[in-house]
């Protein structure tokens, strides 16, 4: 089962990502203009100017696309706009390729940094799925998981089990 996941990256030093780190930013760009694209093929133009930033070298999200559908009236929430356009299923959904998680852990690691993996309970799997993520993740570089998250509360924690 392949995910997109979130990684972050703690206590590396920023010069040594920064080649990593342009490329990522020409792999959201093309992943944005593919958005757009498919936005545009289904009646509706969304520009830089609609999501509200000074240029095209500001990094920009799904949630930003969200946003710009919901004022210019295509939908009524943020919820709605990913739901019906964004998210996989959506009519404009585009599949983001980033790296797999080996790369980026090591490219985290170059730079004396450490790797966790983000909200592991947005990612909605079951137990056992996530338990084997967590383990691969592990042998390919994973250092830390994020706990503290408003998808993590106590109850969530409790209800599935998990210390």
């Amino acid at each position: 089962k392949r995910i997109n996941i979130h990684v972050l990256g703690y206590l590396f030093t920023p010069e040594k990502l920064t080649p990593y780190t342009t490329t990522l930013k020409e792999l959201r760009h093309e992943h944005n203009e593919a958005i757009r694209n498919a936005l545009r093929k289904i009646g509706i133009e969304i520009n830089y100017a609609d999501m509200n930033l000074e240029s095209e070298n500001n990094t920009i999200t799904r949630l930003n696309f969200a946003k710009a559908l919901v004022q210019k009236g295509y939908t009524e929430s943020v919820q709605e706009a990913l739901a019906k356009y964004l998210h996989k299923g959506g009519s404009a959904y585009v599949e983001y390729n980033t790296h797999p998680f080996s790369i980026v852990a090591q490219k985290i690691h170059d730079a004396g940094g450490i790797v966790s993996l983000a909200h592991p309970a947005e990612y909605k799997l079951e137990n056992a799925d996530t338990e084997f993520m967590i383990d691969s993740m592990i042998h390919d570089g994973l250092d830390a998981i994020e706990c503290i998250h408003p998808s993590q509360d106590t109850t969530y924690m409790e209800k599935n089990n998990i210390k």
